[in-house]
């Protein structure tokens, strides 16, 4: 047996560039789907853990190496759970963070984004029961420790 070992110009040059092409759209949608099943999975493990506040469980946490758009999934599956709210900052800076809520929680998502980022910078916006910014500065520990005391952890 001979082991080949092909790089990326010589495999497109032997099946051509459509077939490479395809491969490496295939293999996008292949990692996407991974991503939002582990996104799933880090959902429902920090959703076990969340802390009691009042008749709430919050999540707030610090994950490093999510995307925006996988914060935003994360939160979103926390929040879809009762009494469940979520604060999640990435990391490193600058931050992306979202902050969302199950229907039957009273805290307003959309203000305290905008006390965070009065805090440390950054924009966003959102709504009542969910929203999102990012460019926030400033150590990911002060980020997170500031969204505990907001939404009434300490």
């Amino acid at each position: 047996a001979v082991e080949v070992l092909l790089g990326l110009r010589d495999l497109a040059a032997f099946l051509g560039r459509e077939a490479v092409g395809q491969f490496k759209l295939d293999a996008v949608d292949y990692l996407a789907n991974l991503q939002a099943r582990l996104a799933g999975h880090e959902a429902a493990a920090l959703a076990d853990a969340a802390e009691p506040a009042g008749s709430m469980w919050l999540v707030v946490a610090a994950l490093e190496g999510w995307d925006a758009n996988a914060l935003k999934a994360i939160a979103a599956a926390i929040a879809a759970r009762p009494g469940h709210a979520a604060l999640l900052v990435g990391s490193p800076a600058p931050a992306a963070i979202v902050v969302a809520r199950a229907q039957d929680v009273a805290i307003d998502c959309a203000a305290i984004l905008k006390q965070l980022t009065a805090t440390f910078g950054g924009k966003g916006g959102g709504r009542p029961e969910l929203a999102q910014g990012g460019g926030l500065q400033g150590p990911t520990e002060d980020v997170v420790r500031a969204g505990r005391a907001l939404v009434g952890l300490s």
